[in-house]
């Protein structure tokens, strides 16, 4: 398909882009700013916790969310260089009872902010690929962990920088090769509990 070729090329293009960028200390802390424009309800104060007016916005009742057994949602950036560390992911999960999906599985036209929430919402675990450092995974992971969801992270070894500071936790799971994921994320499936 002619877009999946584009965007297979842009996002190639991207990932160099951020290395030079992320070479110079001073480059990397410019590359941090953001410019945001907000619109007017997205600056009221409301004081209420848990505030879900963002998930009701998407449509989604946090109130009814009916939570899949046995389900894992992957977040990670969609690009050819990371297909064998989700097929390992997939693996790890299968093997364990888990059903493994990302957000492309499968496609449907739509919001995709929503279709990614109610992932979120109604799985049991989030497993999260750092490699690539991705903003949308980054901010896909500050939901899921305001949500109370039980979060995996994941990240090669040989690339400790994709790894923000924040986010390095007692669920990291640094790998060196793909059987090395596999084994690691096996035996982390296996520990969890209920509670």
């Amino acid at each position: 398909m002619e877009i999946t070729g584009q965007r297979e090329r842009i996002e190639s293009q991207v990932y160099e882009l951020q290395e030079i960028l992320l070479s110079n200390i001073d480059r990397l802390f410019d590359s941090g700013k953001l410019l945001l424009e907000f619109p007017e309800k997205d600056l009221s104060i409301n004081r209420k916790i848990p505030n879900y007016s963002f998930f009701e916005n998407f449509g989604i009742d946090m109130c009814n969310i009916h939570i899949n057994d046995k389900t894992a949602f992957c977040l990670m950036p969609f690009h050819k260089k990371f297909d064998k560390v989700y097929a390992t992911i997939k693996t790890a999960c299968h093997q364990v009872g888990y059903t493994c999906f990302r957000s492309d599985e499968p496609f449907n036209p739509g919001n995709v902010l929503r279709q990614i929430l109610q992932m979120i919402t109604s799985t049991e675990i989030i497993i999260a690929v750092l490699d690539g450092k991705n903003p949308n995974v980054f901010y896909e992971i500050g939901i899921a962990h305001s949500l109370g969801k039980t979060v995996i992270l994941v990240g090669n070894a040989k690339n400790p920088d994709d790894i923000s500071f924040d986010l390095k936790s007692e669920r990291l799971l640094l790998y060196n090769a793909p059987n090395d994921l596999q084994n690691k994320l096996t035996k982390s499936l296996q520990q969890l509990h209920y509670v």
